[in-house]
């Protein structure tokens, strides 16, 4: 709240207050002696003194047109400050969207400090300010709401941003559309956006060097696996950084390297034998979410694989299970490779089947496409219009199956679910004398199939992932919530579902997920986003100042007095003229 009843339009007219020095230093000059001729000198007026000579500069003296001055001096600045009073019983909304990109953390310490004169101006404009903070991430509730600019205040200090690059702009449409008309909606970010009409830009960055670990991935299998990160220069100028590894509570020695901007360099090396994570660093710069890469050793849920091929299939099931990951023939089966005649059906039982069928007395001709593809996850970007099949005898279709694939009416493609949630992946067209082997939309179909049986299958996995991605993980509905541990030692517990879905942790690190005593997941999590390194597009905007200046032609009452001050003005400067006129006898 203003403590004045009255605020300025033009708060550039107080550089009229330099006359206030000016007139100080005209009164301090000593005035040049003037010859007068008189009679008698009794009859000379007492004068104060001067001299001819000497010093130019003497004390000042307190004299009626010296005050005169100074006074004419003051009005004339309160007119240029173009004074306005506020209404006693107004108020407004101030709207403060925070940008969640991560990159803003760079300038977290500077948030606070670089808004808050211009909130408080604003709050300057009526008797009462209402407040709504809120943030471009839509999992966050609002930060604050009231009218205590303190507090407001306290929450940007307190705040740090947590998700990658993304477009602000429905989170801005929403807090428009949310607030009054006559509301106010400011966007405070770190660079240049286009932000929607009625919404203000407080831009609060600058152009720093950074220098990230950038990308990353693990080569080999087993024991032998490799990692390697690539660290890059975002800055302008060359970069002298050491980096080194974390692991098992230890730091290997220290290196050092020069990374020249634009110019990636690669850094590798083996994961220890019986370690199953560990941590690159590089020296830290300004923005330090970027400078470490958390690495876990992979382990995927491993499906146990029953191979029930014949002579024309039989091969084919053993390659796939060579190729695909984390496949292998054993029992328990989670996954079937089957291949049946659709003359005499064989019912199936394991959890999850790839059908195939083989029809050794079909004699139809071959044919071609067009094909009608559905839109479904697993078929999403294949193509099969260079599939050719042999018409012939196919299995019946049931009311509930889910169909990928269509040649005219007939299904050649689709999952059956029984009642029991055992799934089948068949394809329904006389397999061996087709060239879907060839087709590269054959193998990615099989693979998509296993990994939502993998993803359903209750057993510990480790993996590496990036920053807030969603992540699933099979839980027992019935064996109490699901925990997220972070690398802080932060928990986020939700309800627990066949296929629970987390979001993983928006600081770098390692994290878990558990159920009770389970151990569910294993993973690091790693900034990925180049977006948000790259500070040369960071810059400072502020479209605040011309609305203000709006707002207090609006909100405000012009000064109605002006023609009586300049009135005032006059009059003071005659009376002054008329003071420091020479009289002469």
């Amino acid at each position: 709240m203003n403590g004045l009843p009255f605020v300025f339009a033009n708060p550039w007219g107080a550089l009229a207050l330099l006359g206030l020095p000016t007139v100080v230093a005209i009164h301090c000059l000593q005035q040049k002696s003037r010859a007068l001729r008189v009679s008698t000198l009794f009859l000379l007026e007492r004068l104060a003194s001067d001299s001819r000579e000497g010093r130019r500069f003497t004390w000042l003296r307190s004299s009626l047109p010296f005050w005169l001055q100074i006074l004419c001096v003051l009005i004339a600045t309160w007119i240029l400050l173009q004074p306005r009073w506020l209404q006693a019983n107004a108020a407004q909304r101030v709207v403060v969207v925070l940008d969640s990109s991560i990159s803003m953390r760079a300038f977290t310490g500077d948030i606070a400090a670089r808004t808050s004169s211009r909130l408080r101006a604003l709050a300057a404009l009526t008797p009462r300010t209402d407040w709504t903070l809120l943030e471009t991430d839509p999992a966050h509730p609002t930060l604050y709401e009231g009218n205590d600019l303190a507090a407001l205040e306290r929450k940007l200090r307190d705040w740090s941003s947590s998700l990658p690059a993304h477009d602000p702009s429905r989170a801005l449409q929403l807090a428009r559309s949310l607030a009054a008309r006559d509301a106010l909606v400011i966007f405070v970010t770190d660079r240049n956006h286009d932000v929607p009409a009625g919404v203000d830009l407080l831009a609060i960055g600058e152009p720093i060097e950074n220098c990230r670990l950038v990308g990353s991935r693990i080569l080999g299998e087993g024991d032998n696996l490799e990692w390697q990160v690539v660290a890059q220069n975002y800055g302008q100028k060359t970069a002298h950084r050491s980096w080194w590894i974390a692991l098992a509570g230890k730091e290997t020695e220290r290196q050092e390297i020069d990374l020249e901007p634009g110019h990636p360099r690669i850094l590798k090396g083996k994961f220890p034998p019986g370690l199953n994570r560990l941590e690159v660093c590089l020296e830290a710069d300004r923005f330090t979410i970027d400078d470490r890469m958390a690495f876990v050793r992979p382990q995927p849920k491993r499906l146990a694989v029953d191979l029930h091929g014949d002579e024309a299939t039989t091969d084919l099931f053993i390659r796939l299970t060579q190729t695909l990951p984390a496949l292998a023939v054993g029992s328990p089966a989670d996954l079937a490779f089957v291949t049946i005649n659709p003359r005499v059906p064989v019912p199936q039982n394991a959890r999850a089947t790839v059908v195939l069928l083989n029809d050794p007395l079909a004699k139809e001709g071959l044919t071609g496409g067009p094909y009608v593809a559905e839109n479904d996850p697993l078929n999403r970007d294949l193509n099969w219009q260079g599939l050719i099949i042999q018409s012939g005898l196919a299995l019946p279709p049931a009311p509930d199956d889910r169909v990928l694939l269509w040649k005219d009416r007939a299904p050649l493609i689709f999952v059956r679910t029984s009642t029991d949630a055992r799934r089948q992946l068949v394809f329904n067209f006389n397999f061996p004398a087709s060239n879907a082997t060839r087709l590269p939309a054959f193998v990615l179909l099989i693979d998509r199939f296993i990994e939502t049986v993998r993803a359903e299958k209750k057993a510990p996995e480790a993996i590496n992932t990036e920053l807030a991605e969603e992540i699933a993980v099979a839980a027992d509905p019935a064996g109490g919530p699901v925990v997220l541990h972070d690398s802080i030692g932060g928990e986020t517990s939700v309800a627990s579902r066949s296929i629970t879905t987390l979001c993983a942790p928006s600081l770098p690190g390692f994290f878990s997920v558990t159920q009770g005593n389970k151990m569910l997941l294993a993973g690091a999590v790693h900034f990925a986003d180049a977006r948000d390194s790259d500070f040369s597009a960071a810059t400072s905007i502020d479209t605040l100042a011309s609305r203000r200046a709006k707002l207090v032609e609006t909100r405000a009452r012009a000064e109605t007095a002006t023609p009586l001050w300049l009135v005032l003005i006059g009059l003071l400067l005659i009376l002054n003229w008329r003071l420091t006129s020479p009289r002469i006898a």
